[in-house]
């Protein structure tokens, strides 16, 4: 079964927050992904997105790895300590593979060097992740339906089993 770590791409603007302190590469990144139908919002740190994510509704987060305030570890961890299912990709300025099966393995969406050509290709990288997010959330509900489904049916079952019984 899927986990909820999807948002219904579908449904919302697309939006994302890139959270980075890097102030203009920030910018930068924010610009070229609206320009492409996103919806970014710039954060700086990490406080000031667990302040986001708590009323932000649908959502992609981009993070650098190495933030001012803690990393890109120690942000995942407190958003799944406070309840939020938010998917998410890294980014980072090292080539860490360590780092990066580490967080793959902490179920990040994907992995990014920051590099000079980031903010040209980032928005085509975020096409595909949420094609995947889309197709996982109609997935997701499809599967919640099945199920539904075959809860139905063992219910009428049982009650055509009972009416059964008690006509006999």
């Amino acid at each position: 079964m899927l986990s909820e770590r999807t948002c219904d791409a579908k449904n919302h603007e697309r939006n994302i927050m890139v959270v980075e302190d890097d102030k203009d590469l920030n910018e930068h990144i924010c610009q070229k992904l609206a320009q492409r139908g996103f919806q970014p919002q710039a954060v700086f740190n990490g406080t000031q997105a667990l302040e986001h994510l708590a009323s932000a509704q649908d959502l992609l987060v981009l993070m650098d790895y190495r933030l001012p305030d803690m990393t890109g570890k120690e942000l995942v961890q407190e958003m799944e300590s406070r309840g939020f299912q938010v998917p998410y990709v890294i980014m980072t300025g090292a080539d860490d593979e360590d780092m990066a099966l580490e967080m793959m393995n902490m179920q990040a969406r994907d992995y990014f060097i920051k590099d000079l050509d980031l903010p040209q290709l980032l928005p085509r990288f975020m096409e595909r992740i949420y094609a995947e997010l889309e197709s996982e959330s109609r997935f997701y509900k499809a599967e919640k339906r099945l199920l539904h489904n075959e809860r139905l049916a063992t219910m009428g079952r049982i009650a055509a089993g009972l009416a059964h019984e008690m006509n006999t």
